[in-house]
């Protein structure tokens, strides 16, 4: 795969990850953690220049990095943002509630890269073999 990539690690673990024989597809998964809504009360907040009347609340939607074999999420981070972290939970509330059979693997490494992948890779073997 090539294309453009929020950071350097980012595209080191596409050359990492092209170098496997798993599936994998980069930020082609957005899924919606909250939907929009519209909040009746007052919320006066900065909006350009201006302050401003926000009624409509936008919806929160995360994309994870990478999706390998249409279930294991690999998330690549430097450095874990608030913003991010409350995501991720929700994320993971995300899979609870829909009952998805997803893995996710937040690797700050090359070197935990490689031990998800490995990991990826037995968990995709022993799948494969049950399925014989």
């Amino acid at each position: 795969m090539t294309g453009k990539f929020r950071s350097k690690f980012e595209s080191k673990v596409n050359d990492i990850l092209s170098e496997t024989s798993l599936n994998f597809t980069y930020e082609e998964t957005t899924v919606t953690l909250m939907d929009a809504f519209d909040f009746e009360q007052d919320s006066y907040q900065k909006w350009g220049k201006k302050y401003k009347n926000v009624k409509r609340v936008r919806a929160m939607t995360y994309t994870p990095d990478f999706v390998v074999e249409d279930k294991y999420i690999i998330e690549v981070k430097g450095f874990r943002t608030p913003s991010f972290n409350i995501k991720w939970k929700l994320f993971k509330n995300y899979i609870i509630e829909n009952e998805l059979d997803w893995h996710i693997y937040l690797v700050h490494s090359q070197k935990q890269l490689r031990e998800v992948i490995e990991r990826i890779e037995e968990l995709v073997k022993t799948e494969n073999n049950e399925t014989i």
